[in-house]
């Protein structure tokens, strides 16, 4: 069996008495574990921030909207209304979502990397308006169910 030497599991997972696909090795769960791991360990740090920033609701108790704020393109709105959102989405302070493909994520950093790799550039949609730096899409519900 493969452990890596700076491992955060000592002990190896009880799937991996199981046998792997092929293609996959135990050095890959590895990897695996250890990124999934470091993802949920900046999703927390990224929550944590802005849950005691200046900008967030200061009584959470109180509050009836969730999240309380969202991020959208590079706008920073605040909600009138609680959402339908997932329970791991809707408790965050700030939801941020992609203004082209809508794809909503809980962190900045993950936010940040989403839009350098989004291949969107405008909503499936065709443009009804434009003026200046304003434009207006059409969306077709019933062929893009996602909007």
């Amino acid at each position: 069996m493969y452990f890596p030497k700076k491992s955060i599991f000592d002990n190896p997972p009880g799937f991996l008495n199981d046998p792997l696909p092929e293609n996959i090795t135990e050095h890959d769960v590895y990897l695996f574990l250890e990124s999934r791991a470091n993802s949920a360990k900046l999703i927390t740090e990224c929550s944590e921030k802005f849950h005691h920033s200046s900008e967030c609701i200061d009584d959470d108790a109180t509050n009836t909207r969730w999240p309380p704020y969202i991020v959208f393109g590079s706008d920073l709105l605040k909600t009138w209304y609680s959402s339908s959102y997932p329970q791991e989405y809707a408790r965050v302070p700030r939801l941020y979502i992609c203004e082209f493909c809508l794809k909503y994520m809980k962190c900045e950093q993950v936010y940040d990397r989403h839009r350098k790799t989004c291949t969107a550039f405008h909503p499936p949609a065709n443009e009804i308006y434009h003026k200046d730096d304003l434009s207006v899409f059409e969306v077709d519900g019933n062929i893009n169910r996602y909007y």
